[in-house]
């Protein structure tokens, strides 16, 4: 029952109040009966309580017992795959790992050689940078050249197209021109014909001047002489 010969004896003795020990005969008995009842039922209420208690567990013991054998078997089939897994990484996984460890330092050394031809492309993209500034330089200084060539084409443009109305103009003022010297050599043909008449007239009249002269005058005088001699000078001079 979960109580010892002792412990059953000290519950079954009936308990004395110091205050009973001052009452007489009669009354001391019945209190005496109304106090072992009492501890009698406390007793009992304890016993069963106790009872109860022992009981639950017993019952939690029982699955406790239930659940440890569930947990053995569960710790069983645990180890069994934890062998099998064992045997997997021995066989299985110890060459993966060997193919790991290879293909890693196939990586680092592929890391050496990216690094290396990272550091490489650096270098050369710091000597296309300053490659590119110097090439931008001379664009914008060729830039700025072509500006003033093309400012300079414009203003000889300008100047182009200037002369060129001067060229037209002038060439308007020289057709003019040989329009005018045509005139003019075409009044001096007419003038020069006309000279020419007017000295075959007067060549005509000196020597019809002459020949009568000639035949009226039978004695010249000196007079008639000088006046022949100028008349005759006259002619060589026309």
């Amino acid at each position: 029952d979960g109580f010892s010969a002792r412990a059953r004896v000290r519950l079954l003795e009936p308990r004395v109040d110091p205050a009973m020990s001052t009452l007489s005969g009669g009354g001391r008995e019945s209190m005496v009966k109304v106090v072992y009842d009492r501890d009698l039922t406390e007793w009992r209420a304890k016993y069963k309580k106790n009872k109860q208690f022992l009981g639950d567990v017993s019952a939690q013991c029982e699955t406790l017992r239930q659940e440890v054998a569930k947990a053995q078997t569960e710790l069983a089939t645990a180890e069994a795959e934890y062998a099998n897994m064992d045997n997997e990484m021995t066989t299985k996984l110890a060459v993966r790992l060997t193919e790991a460890q290879q293909q890693f330092r196939d990586l680092k050394l592929g890391k050496g050689n990216v690094e290396q031809q990272l550091s490489e492309g650096r270098k050369l993209n710091r000597a296309l940078k300053k490659k590119r500034d110097a090439m931008a330089s001379d664009y914008d200084k060729r830039y700025m050249d072509l500006n003033k060539l093309l400012e300079q084409r414009g203003r000889m443009e300008n100047q182009l197209n200037s002369l060129n109305a001067q060229l037209q103009r002038i060439n308007g003022e020289k057709r003019g021109l040989e329009k005018e010297l045509q005139d003019v050599e075409a009044d001096l043909q007419n003038n020069t014909d006309r000279v020419e008449n007017l000295r075959a007239s007067m060549r005509s009249v000196r020597d019809g001047v002459h020949d009568s002269v000639a035949l009226h005058l039978q004695t010249p005088s000196k007079f008639d002489h000088e006046h022949t001699s100028s008349v005759m000078s006259y002619d060589r001079r026309a």
